[in-house]
C-alpha cells in the first residue's frame, strides 16, 4: 500500500498539508502523485502556505519596514564586472 501526501517541513518540523489517497495499484498511485503535484502547483509550491493568515497589523509593519529600508538607500552601484576585471 502506498500513501500519497503533501508534506511541509517548516522550522524543522514535518506536517501533512494534504492527503491525496492511498492504493496498491501502480496506475492509481501514479494518478495520485500527479494530483499531489498539481495541488502543490496551485497552492504556491514552496511559498509560505500560511501567508493568508498573517494579521493585518503584521502586514502593515512589514510594509512600513520595507519602505523605511528602501527610503534609506542613498547610493546604488552596478559595477561588479569592473571590479572583477580590474
Amino acid at each position: 500500500m502506498v500513501s500519497v501526501q503533501v508534506i511541509d517541513k517548516s522550522k524543522g518540523k514535518y506536517s501533512v498539508r494534504k492527503t491525496i489517497g492511498s492504493s496498491s495499484v501502480e496506475a492509481e498511485v501514479e494518478t495520485m502523485y500527479r494530483q499531489g503535484k498539481e495541488w502543490i502547483r496551485l497552492h504556491g509550491g514552496q511559498k509560505d502556505l500560511f501567508s493568508d493568515y498573517k494579521h493585518e497589523e503584521q502586514k502593515q509593519r512589514e510594509a512600513a519596514e520595507t519602505k523605511r529600508v528602501v527610503s534609506n538607500i542613498e547610493h546604488l552601484l552596478i559595477n561588479g564586472t569592473e571590479m572583477i576585471l580590474d
